[in-house]
């Protein structure tokens, strides 16, 4: 079975070899690694040490420039659900019952989603397609033994 090191027991045996103060063999005596890792392990560290602080500071500027991209685009993504918002309610509704006002404000033409035009009216998704029937009052008659 293999044996995973975590990367801070890699990093003290790459900074342990590259002293040269022991043989490798006595490295691999002293931390129970077979040499050939011991050595690979050093030749990483030689090899990406001048850069690994340098790595870090470009992922963190990578990350907040991708944040910020993403923030900006939901902030669109809002202003256009804003605005459409305001120009349906502000569209001239007299005459319409309630039910119907709601729904006359759905537009399925453009780029929102019913659901978060629903949402944003304060109703049902699925109120979107279902169709109101005229009910019929039902009289009952009480028979009369």
């Amino acid at each position: 079975m293999r044996r995973q090191h975590p990367p801070a027991f890699k990093a003290k045996v790459a900074l342990t070899a590259i002293k040269e103060e022991k043989t490798v063999a006595e490295l691999a005596s002293q931390f129970s690694v077979h040499p050939t890792q011991i050595k690979q392990w050093r030749d990483i560290l030689e090899k990406d040490g001048p850069t690994l602080f340098q790595t870090r500071q470009t992922d963190k500027e990578k990350d907040g420039e991708s944040l910020v991209a993403n923030l900006y685009e939901e902030i669109g993504k809002l202003k256009v659900q804003s605005e459409w918002l305001k120009k349906s309610w502000a569209s001239e509704t007299r005459g319409i019952p309630p039910h119907n006002i709601v729904l006359s404000h759905i537009d399925k033409s453009i780029d929102i989603p019913l659901s978060i035009q629903a949402d944003l009216l304060g109703i049902f998704r699925s109120a979107i397609y279902s169709h109101p029937s005229q009910l019929t009052p039902l009289i009952l008659s009480h028979e009369q033994d």
